[in-house]
Formats: structure tokens, sequence, C-alpha cells
């Protein structure tokens, strides 16, 4: 298993941030190898939501939200047939209104590709704990989030 986290501090509400990350529609926008996610259930964002997606070099997820504690408490359990990842977020208000996000992933390869995992572990931990969280405040402190 391969386990990674980050934890950045970005500069908006705690309820912009959870909502922001628990809509996966916005995913591509923050994880560079996540593209084509469709939301396959319809209703309410919350518990049991489910997408399809494509995350290079992981293949074709199906993600569902198994947990949901808005705003402090989001996680996410996503399937494929060479890696099942399970990432948990946590979202903290900062006194000036900001918000803190942790975030841990376990990553657990599947089939041939487990024997890979040992050797695979360090460069992918690294490209997690690097890029995710500045690119999820890049996001979130940019245009994209911002709206009217």
């Amino acid at each position: 298993m391969i386990h990674a986290a980050w934890r950045e501090r970005i500069a908006r509400p705690v309820e912009e941030v959870f909502d922001y990350v628990a809509d996966l529609d916005h995913e591509p926008e923050w994880n560079p190898d996540a593209s084509n996610v469709v939301r396959t259930t319809p209703g309410e964002l919350g518990l049991g939501t489910v997408w399809e997606e494509d995350v290079r070099r992981g293949g074709h997820f199906v993600t569902t939200i198994d947990g949901f504690e808005r705003p402090h408490e989001l996680s996410f359990d996503a399937r494929s047939p060479r890696t099942d990842a399970r990432v948990r977020f946590t979202f903290a208000p900062a006194d000036d209104g900001a918000t803190v996000v942790s975030c841990a992933v376990e990553l657990t390869s599947k089939g041939l590709q487990r024997l890979l995992e040992p050797l695979l572990a360090g460069m992918v931990r690294r490209r997690i704990e690097s890029s995710r969280g500045p690119a999820l405040k890049r996001a979130l402190e940019g245009s994209v989030a911002a709206g009217p």
C-alpha cells in the first residue's frame, strides 16, 4: 500500500472549500491526472454520490463519496481494476476566514502491478504530496472558484 499526505492553507471559507472538493466535477481543475469525470448518480451531492473518471497511470475509476460531514470531513472510495484508492479530507477554519485542508491518500495496487508497488511508492507519494495541495490552492484562490 502506498500512503501519501498533504496539508494546505487556502484563503477561502471552509464551506466553499469543502463544497468545491466534494464535487468531483472540479477535480481536473486541481488534479492533472484526472479526466473524463462524469457524475453517475442524480440528486443532491452527498454520501453515496458516484462518479466515473479516468486517472492517468491508474485507469478508469468508479469513485464514491463514503464519508460526508459538511464542512469538516469528506472521504472518497475509488476503485479500478488496477488500483483502489481511499482519499480522506479534513477541513478546518483558520482565524482569518481561511481553511486548512488536510488530505490522506491510501493506494492499493492489484494484480501484477502490486509487484511494482514498492518500486513506485516513493515517486507516487512525492507527486501527490508536492502537487495536489498547491494545485487545489491555485484553483480555489484563482478565477475558477471566485465566480461572479
